[in-house]
């Protein structure tokens, strides 16, 4: 039988892969009056179930079927390709007793629900519950929920739960269907991971430029960059002589870049190419000159 949300609450919670970010949503609904009553891991013998269970005094089962047995909610934090596997094996496990847990979702950002489409068969609700924060290590502080986007998925019951979940963790949940949720995770990783390896590249040419300490340097920028990004739209915010159409120091740059590394250079050629057709205020004959100067360089290394 599907969960229901209308008698009691559901107010206890198994983890499954004790993970950056299982670990993370778990301390989170643990400060937020929940009960983390058990946690599995991918072996047996996993060291890291062990300490978290350890941690938060919960019981370390030996297998994800034996933790689904002793809470109301599965929270199935493993790596995308083995959510399926887990979610079958557990189905199989909820036909050969009792099990306490009605409820089982995922974290994943680019996986729907229906991968866990064996518990639903078996009756249970699911969900998708992804988090859109950056877990750096397992040690995030419960706070940095507060306000966070939460990607939700699931049956109407599943969602309803992934909503509880988020509202009493101090998130803001909202639905992404499962046929959206690669191209969905896709924005997430090109705002997030590829900021990080964007700034990899930019401290790399400023220690060629002789700057000892980029991050220094660097990352007042970035973050005076997003700030204006929280007032403006992209086009608006966006400065730099591509935005003044400055074509004489974008080509100085791309020389300059080409004589250090190759693949930095292409990086800024792809960048300034894209922000050249987003700057709100480039009139069009400067943002041909760019597109055509952009182009020119990169044909004539290719040549």
């Amino acid at each position: 039988m599907k969960g229901d949300l209308t008698g009691d609450r559901p107010r206890s919670v198994a983890l499954i892969g004790p993970g950056r970010a299982g670990t993370s949503v778990a301390r989170a609904l643990l400060a937020s009056g929940w009960d983390v009553t058990s946690v599995a891991g991918s072996t047996p013998s996993s060291a890291t179930a062990t300490q978290f269970a350890a941690e938060v005094g919960a019981t370390r089962a030996e297998t994800p079927g034996e933790a689904a047995r002793l809470a109301d909610v599965v929270v199935i934090a493993v790596p995308d390709h083995a959510i399926a596997e887990v979610g079958s094996s557990l189905a199989a496990e909820s036909g050969t007793g009792p099990m306490q847990a009605a409820y089982f979702g995922h974290l994943s950002g680019a996986v729907g629900s229906s991968a866990l489409s064996a518990l639903s068969d078996a009756g249970k609700s699911v969900f998708g519950f992804h988090p859109v924060l950056p877990f750096a290590s397992r040690q995030v502080s419960p706070s940095v929920f507060e306000s966070a986007p939460v990607a939700i998925s699931g049956d109407s019951e599943g969602i309803e739960l992934a909503r509880t979940m988020a509202e009493s963790i101090g998130a803001s949940a909202f639905v992404v269907a499962d046929e959206d949720r690669v191209l969905y995770h896709a924005a997430c990783v090109l705002a997030s991971n590829a900021l990080v390896a964007l700034e990899g590249v930019a401290f790399e040419v400023a220690k060629a430029a002789g700057i000892s300490d980029p991050a220094a340097v660097l990352l007042p920028l970035v973050k005076a960059t997003v700030s204006n990004l929280e007032e403006k739209v992209p086009g608006e915010a966006l400065t730099g002589p591509v935005a003044r159409g400055d074509v004489m120091t974008v080509e100085s740059h791309i020389s300059e870049l080409d004589r250090i590394s190759a693949s930095a250079a292409e990086i800024y050629r792809v960048l300034s190419a894209e922000a050249a057709d987003l700057a709100a205020g480039l009139d069009e004959s400067a943002r041909t000159k760019l597109i055509a100067a952009l182009s020119r360089r990169a044909q004539g290394d290719a040549a």
